[in-house]
């Protein structure tokens, strides 16, 4: 009976080998009329039958069968002995399944009357999307439908065949019931192809993770992450840079298509508010809500163009009855990506402005609400203060709306927009309410997931040290141990990327909490807090990435990294970091920047502690420690130093030592872009046999009396082959 149906299993980050050393039948993991269940991230090898095996009964008609999810496996050296299977295998309707960013090889030739396959789809397999796989080395052809129907789509995999074999075998099947868009066929024959492939299989092999290495070592997240990258599409930014013609589903899709075609991107959190939804809420005001047309902006002589197309694009959509985030969260999860909700938890953009199209009316109607409601000094005296039960229940009924309307991954709760929700003073008395709304939240996940058959996560975006987090009202590490909490990301503000952040203290903290451990990058990148608004580039991007996943952190997590007005400053820096910054395999083979930079969020009574600028003359020292995840074997490695426009700017009496050597004057040029404020900049080569993995100590001293300001440091390394 379909109530009787196995459902919500979960096999995930497990090696399984040597199956079957009597019965050959043996398969790595096998689920037979399930629903919902998850077979993610293991590796599978070495086994006398098939990998993974899902469904039964050979006909296409109706079963419980439905929503599995086979994604980025490595299976591999299968099929040792019997015949006619493959690295995966399906038989029967799989309605809303999919098989997803596997990587498979390694099928041979045996006894019997069928060939075997990377994929065997076998009698009635049908409703399959089959998207992002590798197939390759295999004796036969990559993937085989056996009396398979209409519809199975065949998306963006690779397909590796010898002369004379079809990529795709067709058994008693017709090709015009199997949709092929754009895979890439290759030839195992081809040295060109082989060269492409090798190339391909290492991004894979980097995009997999996480738990074990292709070894089957568990050391992949130790040191590296699980390879992949967060993206964060904000609440304002499609719609407020995009025309009215592209308001569509099409358009919607292309922006998913954007981030995560040939990227490391694997998790896409679409952020459907601020103070106003950008979707026709029932509980809060829409963006649109005091929309006034663009002739009436320009009679208003404002320059909020981008605000009037927001406006007016959500409102476009609306009336076309177009959901934007539930063709997200859909055509996201066709493509493997897993879809989140993030829910700005008390944004307070424009609140210098009273009458900003931007603000709700709760928010305008209820000043006694706010954290500081008798006076302005700073933009967060006018944010909510969640100590006031009023506050706290105007946000679960957003909360509660987004589960009901959306079936999303997961939801995310983002604290750090803005990150200041407690009365000045009152943070400590915060703390028990905020895990009790996080218990709510968790509560609520757990009721959806259990009527949708499917795992839902919540995450949570906090300040970058756990300290600071929990002086202010988030005691993130409880979450986690209480497992109200899947993920935590922890992040700068918004003033600059953090490239310091203490993650070692956070897995401390955490103990052996299973959540997930995010790393945040914000898109500035700032020596000190005076200095000027600088985007990072894919150098410095990379920097960071390197180190914070060194130190432990599972992810990689890019807030403000979008395509177009919130971006890096060109398309090939946008495309290098979505590529490669999401794993130490891609990361450390590109060029990378590791900045000096600063903490920008602190909680009451924290003492605040900056690095640059720093004096530096006769009687001075200045030091730093630059955290640079590996050592290269083979490259090189420099530091440089930028002095002030103001003060002394003569380079010739600097000393720079690293790791208590001298290190000689380097006749490289600086790397570039250099954040303004730097007035000029020396370099200094670093041995390689100097180097070391982690934190590098860089002293500089200066033989002048007149002192000069030291404004930018950091440390460029440039892998080797």
């Amino acid at each position: 009976m379909p109530e009787e149906v196995s459902k919500n299993n979960k096999v995930t980050h497990s090696l399984i080998e040597d199956c079957g050393q009597q019965f050959y039948g043996a398969i790595g993991i096998w689920g037979g009329l399930v629903a919902n269940s998850v077979i993610d991230h293991n590796e599978i090898r070495t086994l006398p039958y098939s990998g993974i095996s899902v469904g039964w009964l050979w006909s296409p008609d109706p079963t419980p069968c439905r929503e599995n999810t086979i994604n980025a496996n490595h299976i591999h050296h299968i099929m040792n002995i019997l015949s006619d299977g493959g690295g995966i295998y399906s038989l029967g309707l799989q309605s809303g399944s999919r098989i997803t960013g596997n990587l498979i090889h390694d099928v041979t030739v045996n006894v019997g009357r069928s060939e075997s396959n990377g994929m065997f789809l076998d009698q009635g397999s049908s409703e399959l999307l089959i998207a992002n796989n590798i197939v390759y080395n295999i004796a036969r052809s990559p993937l085989r439908f056996n009396k398979a129907y209409f519809p199975n789509v065949v998306r963006n995999n690779v397909l590796v065949c010898g002369e004379d074999i079809p990529p795709i075998r067709y058994n008693s099947t017709k090709e015009e019931d199997i949709e092929k868009v754009d895979n890439i066929i290759l030839n195992q024959s081809s040295e060109p192809d082989l060269e492409k492939l090798a190339e391909i299989i290492k991004k894979r092999k980097a995009d997999i993770g996480p738990g074990r290495d292709f070894a089957g070592e568990p050391d992949q997240i130790e040191k590296g992450g699980l390879g992949y990258l967060v993206l964060n599409e904000d609440n304002s930014h499609f719609f407020a840079t995009r025309s009215a013609h592209e308001m569509t589903e099409e358009g919607l899709r292309e922006l998913v298509d954007h981030y995560v075609s040939q990227t490391q991107v694997k998790q896409l959190m679409f952020s459907p508010n601020s103070m106003c939804t950008s979707y026709a809420s029932e509980v809060w005001d829409p963006i649109w809500h005091d929309y006034i047309d663009p002739d009436e902006i320009k009679k208003a002589d404002t320059n909020e163009w981008d605000g009037g197309k927001w406006q007016s694009n959500t409102l476009l959509l609306h009336k076309r009855g177009i959901d934007p985030y539930a063709v997200w969260i859909d055509y996201s999860r066709e493509l493997g990506i897993s879809p989140w909700l993030s829910m700005r938890m008390n944004d307070i953009h424009a609140v210098d402005d009273p009458d900003s199209y931007m603000h709700s009316n709760f928010w305008k109607g209820n000043p006694h609400l706010r954290r500081v409601p008798d006076h302005f000094d700073q933009y967060s005296d006018r944010a909510f203060d969640y100590g006031q039960k009023e506050v706290r229940d105007y946000h679960m009924a957003l909360i509660r709306e987004l589960f009901e309307r959306y079936n999303f991954d997961g939801l995310e709760l983002d604290w750090m927009r803005f990150g200041y929700h407690f009365r000045p003073g009152h943070e400590e008395e915060g703390i028990p309410l905020l895990t009790e709304f996080m218990t709510e939240v968790r509560r609520l996940a757990d009721h959806y997931a259990e009527e949708r058959g499917h795992p839902i996560r919540i995450g949570a975006r906090v300040p970058s040290r756990p300290w600071t987090a929990k002086g202010l009202g988030m005691d993130a590490v409880t979450w986690a141990k209480k497992g109200l909490v899947d993920m935590l990301v922890v992040t700068p503000f918004w003033a600059s990327i953090e490239t310091d952040m203490p993650i070692e203290k956070w897995k401390e903290a955490l103990g052996d909490s299973p959540v997930v451990l995010a790393a945040g990058l914000e898109l500035l990148v700032r020596p000190y807090p005076q200095a000027t608004h600088f985007h990072n580039s894919a150098e410095t991007v990379l920097g960071a990435a390197v180190s914070l996943l060194h130190r432990g952190a599972d992810l990689i997590y890019l807030f403000n990294y979008m395509d177009s007005k919130t971006k890096v400053n060109s398309p090939e820096n946008f495309y290098r970091i979505l590529r490669n910054a999401g794993a130490l395999e891609t990361a450390t083979t590109h060029p990378r920047r590791h900045v000096v930079t600063y903490s920008d969020t602190w909680a009451p009574g924290e003492p605040e502690a900056y690095a640059l600028p720093a004096r530096c003359h006769k009687d001075t020292t200045a030091l730093f420690d630059i955290h640079i995840g590996t050592r290269p074997e083979a490259g090189e490695i420099r530091v440089f130093i930028g002095l002030s426009e103001e003060g002394n700017q003569d380079i010739k009496p600097l000393e720079v030592r690293v790791n208590d050597k001298i290190c000689a004057v380097s006749e490289s040029v600086p790397p570039a872009p250099i954040n303004p404020v730097v007035g000029t900049m020396a370099g200094y080569d670093i041995p390689l046999s100097v180097a070391k993995e982690g934190y590098n100590s860089v002293e500089v001293t200066s033989s002048s009396a007149d002192p000069g300001q030291i404004v930018w440091v950091e440390i460029e390394v440039i892998p080797g082959k």
